[in-house]
C-alpha cells in the first residue's frame, strides 16, 4: 500500500508564504525582537497596499480627513483585511496620510491613474493632476516604508505622462511630491530633467520590443 500524503487545499494560502517558512531557514535562530521585526517586515507591503487603496477611495469620493478619522479608518480598514493589531503602527501613517489625502482632494487629482508608454513601460501615480490651461503637472506619492524615498519615481511618471499625451515638457511647468513619514520631499523637474528619461524610455522599450521578437 503507498503512502497517503495529506493534499491541504484549504490548510494554507494558494499563494502565500509562511511566516515560518521551510526556504527561509533565518528565523531558527531568531529570538522575540528580530522575530517581531520580521514579522512587521512580512506584512508591511500589504500594510502599503491597503493604505494607498483607502487613500484612493478617499481622494475619489473627495472626503477629507482629519488625523483622528484617518488613525481610526486605517486601523479598521487593516483590521478588517486580515492584519494583526500587533503589527500596525497607526501613528507612522496617520499624519502624512492626512496630508496626502487631504492635499490630493484640494488640488482635485486623480487617484491611481495608470500611465503608459508602451507594454515595457508604464506605472501607476497614486495621485496625479494636469491643469492643461495653466500647464501644470502635479504628481503626489504616498511612501509608508523605512528606505528614504527619491523623487526619480516620480521623475519616470511625468516622462510616462509627456508620452503618452505628446505633452513637451518645456510648455509645462511640474511639481513632484512625497509624502514620507510626516515629512513632504517637492521637486520642481524642469525638462532638462525629463526629456532625458524620455529619450531613454522610447530607446529602451524598443530594444526591448525587438528582444521579446527573438
Amino acid at each position: 500500500m503507498s503512502f497517503i500524503w495529506h493534499e491541504h487545499q484549504y490548510d494554507v494560502p494558494k499563494d502565500g508564504h509562511a511566516l515560518l517558512g521551510g526556504s527561509n531557514y533565518a528565523w531558527v535562530n531568531y529570538d522575540e525582537e528580530k522575530l517581531y521585526n520580521y514579522m512587521v517586515s512580512i506584512y508591511a507591503k500589504t500594510i502599503g497596499t491597503l493604505v494607498h487603496e483607502l487613500a484612493a477611495k478617499l481622494i475619489k469620493n473627495k472626503l477629507k480627513v482629519n488625523k483622528s478619522e484617518a488613525k481610526k479608518m486605517i486601523m479598521l480598514h487593516l483590521l478588517e483585511n486580515g492584519i494583526p493589531r500587533s503589527v500596525i503602527d497607526v501613528e507612522r501613517y496617520s499624519e502624512n496620510f492626512t496630508a496626502y489625502v487631504n492635499d490630493a482632494i484640494g488640488f482635485d487629482m486623480r487617484p491611481e491613474q495608470k500611465l503608459v508608454y508602451s507594454q515595457n513601460a508604464w506605472g501607476t501615480a497614486d495621485a496625479i493632476a494636469f491643469n492643461e490651461k495653466k500647464g501644470i503637472l502635479r504628481i503626489h506619492d504616498f511612501k509608508n516604508g523605512v528606505t528614504p524615498p527619491s523623487l526619480h519615481q516620480l521623475e519616470n511618471y511625468a516622462a510616462f505622462f509627456c508620452l503618452e499625451y505628446h505633452i513637451l515638457p518645456k510648455d509645462i511647468s511640474m511639481e513632484l511630491r512625497i509624502y514620507w513619514l510626516n515629512q513632504i520631499i517637492t521637486g520642481f523637474p524642469t525638462a532638462a530633467d525629463i526629456v532625458p528619461i524620455m529619450d531613454e524610455t522610447i530607446t529602451k522599450s524598443k530594444y526591448i520590443d525587438t528582444l521579446k521578437e527573438g
